[in-house]
C-alpha cells in the first residue's frame, strides 16, 4: 500500500512538472513568434482579386473592413485615349489609424489586362511596405531598384509629336439567329481626343445600323433601325472649380422621325470640389444654352416638317467614392424657350453602400418626366411598328429601379484562390 502511494505522488510531482515546462515553453515561444501578418481589405472591383491573392501571399485578406488593418480602396477613373488612372488609397486601421498614403496607377490603350493587373499588383505592394515594415515583416521584404538603360538624364513630354491628340476607329458587329427570328448589327466609329490641364476637347462620329426578321404567319416581318452623326465639345479650365465650354451635334435618327439635326451649345461648369478630387469626390453644376435646326421624316404631331428651337438645360451631378461605398446622383431639366411646356426633368441615382460587417446594400434607379417628344411622327403606330420598335412611341414618364441586399459571415480570412470544378 506504501509503495503504491509513493508510486501515485511521483506520478503527480512528474505530471505537474510537465505542465509547468510546457507551460513555460509555450510562453517563450509565444514571446519570440514570428511577426504578425497585416489584414488587409481589397476593395477594388476593377482589380483581378484573384491574381493579387496568389501573387502576393504575404498578407492576410479580410473580407471586411472593420477586420483590416489596412483598407485598401482603388478607383478608377477613364482617361480621353481609352487608358485609365488608378487611384490607390491606403488607409490605416487600428494600430495604424492615421497611417494614410496615396498612390496612382496609369494604363495606356495599348496594354494588356495581364500588364495592367501586374502593373496595380507592384503599386500595392509599393505601399503596403511601410505597414509590414512596422509590423515586423521587414526581413521578408526584398527591394530591387532597375535603372532604365539608354534614357536621357532630362526627359520631358514637352515633344509629343501629336500635341496630345489622341485618335481611335473601331468596327463592329454581331448576329443573332434563330428559325423565327434573325437579328443584325452593324457599328463603326471614330474618336478624338484632345487632353491638357487647361483644355479637353472631344469628337465623335459614329453610324448605326440594326436589322431585325421575325416570320410568322407564313409573313416575314422586317424592321430597319439607322443612326449616325457627330458631336464634339470643348472645356477650359478657369481654375480649380470653374470650367467655361460648349459643344455640338449633327445626326440623323430613323427611330426619332429626324432626317437630320444640327445644334450648337454654349456652356459653363462650376464644380464644388477642387478638380484634384475628382477621384473621391465631385459636385458639379452645369448650365447649357442650345440653338438647334431639326428636318423631320414624317409631319409631327405639332404639324410641323422641320423647325428652329432654343433649349436650356441645367444639370447637378454628385460622384463619391470613400471607404464606405460609392455614391452617384444626378438631377437633370430641360425646356424649350418657345414653349416652356415641353420639358423634361430626370433623377438618375445609382447608391452602393456598406452598412455594418459583412451588410452590402445596393440601390439604383431613374425617373424621367417626359413633356418634350416634339420629333414624334402624326399618325396611329402599327402592329409592326409596336413589335419591332421602328417608331419612337409617346409616353409621359420613363422609370426603372434595383434594390438588393446582400449580408456575408464566417471566416474573415479570404486567402485563398481556388478554381476547381
Amino acid at each position: 500500500m506504501n509503495s503504491t502511494s509513493q508510486l501515485i505522488r511521483m506520478f503527480t510531482r512528474q505530471f505537474l512538472l510537465f505542465l509547468l515546462s510546457s507551460t513555460t515553453f509555450s510562453f517563450l515561444f509565444a514571446q519570440q513568434s514570428l511577426p504578425e501578418r497585416v489584414d488587409l481589405f481589397l476593395d477594388c472591383d476593377a482589380c483581378d482579386q484573384g491574381y493579387i491573392k496568389q501573387e502576393f501571399a504575404s498578407v492576410n485578406y479580410v473580407r471586411a473592413q472593420q477586420d483590416a488593418m489596412v483598407h485598401l480602396l482603388v478607383t478608377r477613373q477613364g482617361t480621353a485615349g481609352g487608358g485609365a488612372t488608378y487611384e490607390l488609397q491606403f488607409i490605416g486601421k487600428h494600430e495604424y489609424e492615421g497611417m494614410n498614403s496615396q498612390l496612382f496607377y496609369s494604363a495606356t490603350p495599348n496594354d494588356s489586362p495581364d500588364i495592367v493587373r501586374k502593373g496595380l499588383l507592384k503599386m500595392i505592394q509599393i505601399g503596403l511596405l511601410p505597414y509590414m515594415a512596422r509590423n515586423g515583416l521587414k526581413d521578408e521584404v526584398t527591394i530591387s531598384i532597375t535603372a532604365p538603360k539608354d534614357v536621357p538624364v532630362n526627359v520631358t513630354n514637352d515633344h509629343d509629336p501629336w500635341g496630345h491628340w489622341i485618335f481611335q476607329i473601331n468596327a463592329n458587329g454581331n448576329m443573332d439567329l434563330e428559325s423565327l427570328r434573325k437579328k443584325y448589327a452593324v457599328r463603326t466609329g471614330l474618336e478624338a481626343d484632345h487632353v491638357t490641364d487647361q483644355w479637353r476637347v472631344r469628337f465623335r462620329a459614329y453610324s448605326n445600323y440594326n436589322r431585325t426578321e421575325i416570320e410568322g404567319d407564313g409573313e416575314t416581318f422586317v424592321s430597319e433601325r439607322r443612326n449616325q452623326g457627330s458631336w464634339g465639345s470643348f472645356a477650359y479650365s478657369l481654375g480649380d472649380h470653374l470650367s467655361v465650354g460648349g459643344g455640338g451635334s449633327f445626326f440623323q435618327d430613323s427611330y426619332q422621325n429626324i432626317d437630320y439635326h444640327f445644334s450648337v451649345a454654349p456652356a459653363i461648369e462650376y464644380n464644388f470640389f477642387p478638380y484634384q478630387e475628382v477621384m473621391r469626390r465631385e459636385l458639379t453644376l452645369a448650365y447649357r444654352l442650345k440653338g438647334l435646326y431639326q428636318d423631320y421624316a414624317l409631319p409631327t404631331i405639332y404639324e410641323r416638317s422641320a423647325e428652329w428651337l432654343a433649349q436650356q438645360e441645367l444639370m447637378l451631378e454628385l460622384r463619391l467614392r470613400q471607404p464606405w461605398g460609392q455614391v452617384f446622383t444626378g438631377l437633370e431639366g430641360s425646356h424649350y424657350f418657345n414653349d416652356p411646356s415641353r420639358f423634361r426633368a430626370s433623377v438618375n441615382a445609382n447608391v452602393d453602400l456598406r452598412v455594418f460587417k459583412g451588410l452590402n446594400f445596393r440601390v439604383s434607379g431613374n425617373v424621367r418626366l417626359i413633356h418634350d417628344q416634339i420629333s414624334l411622327a402624326a399618325g396611329e403606330s402599327s402592329l409592326e411598328d409596336l413589335l419591332l420598335q421602328q417608331r419612337q412611341l409617346a409616353t409621359d414618364y420613363e422609370m426603372g429601379l434595383y434594390a438588393g441586399l446582400s449580408y456575408t459571415f464566417g471566416s474573415m480570412y479570404n486567402n485563398i484562390v481556388n478554381t476547381r470544378l
